[in-house]
């Protein structure tokens, strides 16, 4: 028996190591050859994106995520293809991927928060702006779009702080007025939203009603009610059946006495818009500077259950 393995073990030997070099290089070159495949339909899907056949181009990063399941610049491209195609969910769970594959550069996260922003999921697009920011990147659209989703999440100091930034950046057009007048006129800071208004205006955003109504606002908070009438009078113009304008310019009528074109305006707010208590509520001191005593009772008996009901 000694004799016997004496003359075969060196043989015997010499098998196996053969043996497991064959396998780790078959190994190998199947690994290798995973890799280039995956390459290739990766470089086919970038060839079909430039062309702009998006289809076609999914299904080849597609087939690259398949072969090779951590392939981050295809979960990043496909993510780039489905954004283009406005398929947002798809697109947040291919830059995730990346990210989690190690993809841990600045654009992946401000990608994400685009998707997510245009989700609606806004604290996420919040996140993902402030991790973008972090890394580095310094760009007008990260504050501007981190803004209009703390807008969104009622963090009025933090949009202006984005479009603070934003504007000192270069972006000087009429949204990003309007993003941060909006934000200054919840945080009550008047004078500023004015402003704010004034340049939207001035850049061509000349048809939104909720700007002249929320600047007539200011100017009223400020006690400017000529001018306050001015853009009360053009934001009835494009929107003439919103019952809170002819209710605010009746506030505003009334501040300056002229109780004829005040009631008018109460009761035309009441038209439309039957349910409104401020109207009712409004209207009673009219009728109370006019010495109808009784119809401010009711008006104000009628305010008081709507306030209640809602």
């Amino acid at each position: 028996m000694k004799n016997f393995f004496s003359r075969f073990f060196p043989e015997l030997c010499a098998a196996v190591v053969a043996g497991v070099i064959l396998y780790f290089a078959q190994a190998h070159l199947a690994a290798g050859n995973s890799s280039d495949k995956a390459e290739e339909f990766f470089q086919l899907g970038n060839e079909q994106m430039d062309a702009k056949n998006f289809p076609a181009a999914v299904d080849n990063y597609t087939e690259a995520i398949r072969i090779n399941p951590k392939y981050t610049d295809a979960y990043r491209k496909r993510a780039d293809v489905y954004y283009q195609q406005k398929n947002y969910e798809a697109a947040a769970s291919d830059f995730t991927q990346a990210i989690k594959f190690g993809l841990h550069d600045a654009a992946a996260y401000y990608n994400r928060g685009e998707c997510n922003l245009a989700l609606k999921n806004y604290q996420q697009a919040v996140d993902d702006f402030t991790q973008a920011v972090s890394l580095g990147f310094n760009d007008l659209t990260v504050y501007a779009s981190r803004g209009v989703a703390c807008y969104w999440l009622k963090n009025y100091e933090q949009v202006v702080t984005d479009f603070d930034a934003a504007i000192a950046l270069g972006l000087n057009d009429a949204v990003a007025y309007t993003f941060r007048g909006m934000a200054d006129y919840h945080l009550k800071n008047y004078e500023q939203t004015i402003r704010d208004f004034d340049e939207a205006v001035s850049r061509g955003r000349t048809d939104d009603y909720l700007l002249y109504k929320y600047r007539a606002d200011s100017k009223f908070y400020l006690g400017d009610y000529e001018a306050a009438l001015e853009d009360y009078n053009r934001a009835i113009e494009l929107d003439p059946d919103f019952s809170m304008l002819y209710n605010n310019r009746g506030l505003t009528y009334a501040s300056l006495n002229r109780y004829d074109e005040a009631l008018a305006d109460y009761n035309r707010a009441i038209e439309l818009d039957e349910k409104n208590p401020l109207a009712y509520g409004n209207r009673a001191e009219i009728f109370l500077r006019l010495g109808d005593n009784q119809q401010a009772a009711d008006d104000l008996a009628k305010a008081k259950a709507l306030s209640l009901s809602q």
